[in-house]
């Protein structure tokens, strides 16, 4: 459930479970899922098309998972998820709870999510671009979804635990 500006919204959740022992302490990563419709009704861009094809470089559209860092961590790390799981959905086995493993605070509501997911395709589409020089979308959201996703934490970064 999510108490916010005087609504209560259920919120679903769901823990996948460690698969590899890394080492290091062990953490659970909130992370919105964000599942949306983009629709790209026009956009123009100079350039870019042979790098974009060399690199495979894939668009966001139609019906998908935007995935969007929940946790107050790493602005760099969060980006690179960001993209990493959102290109390529991580898979995992679910389970029931933490299992007393500490899990980061989620810092960000629903709707924070679903701004920071329009961001994570509008900036995909600048990335991928030679120069972005517009764009008319229509960017809906179906539904969201919180999964914690394992993680070790090292004195320097996070390593996955999938």
């Amino acid at each position: 459930m999510e108490f916010d500006s005087g609504e209560l919204s259920h919120i679903s959740a769901r823990v996948a479970r460690f698969n590899t022992e890394k080492g290091g302490e062990k953490v659970y990563i909130p992370f919105w899922v964000n599942d949306v419709d983009l629709n790209v009704k026009d956009k123009k861009i100079v350039g870019g098309t042979i790098t974009r094809f060399i690199k495979g470089q894939k668009q966001f559209a139609g019906r998908m998972n935007l995935w969007v860092c929940a946790a107050d961590i790493d602005e760099k790390l969060r980006k690179e998820w960001n993209m990493d799981y959102t290109l390529n959905p991580p898979s995992f086995t679910e389970q029931k709870g933490f299992e007393g493993i500490e899990r980061v605070p989620v810092i960000m509501n629903n709707l924070g999510a679903a701004h920071a997911a329009e961001f994570l395709f509008i900036r995909h589409e600048v990335e991928i671009s030679g120069t972005l020089q517009r764009l008319d979308y229509d960017f809906t959201i179906h539904n969201q979804e919180i999964i914690y996703l394992p993680f070790y934490k090292s004195s320097t970064t996070y390593i996955s635990g999938l």
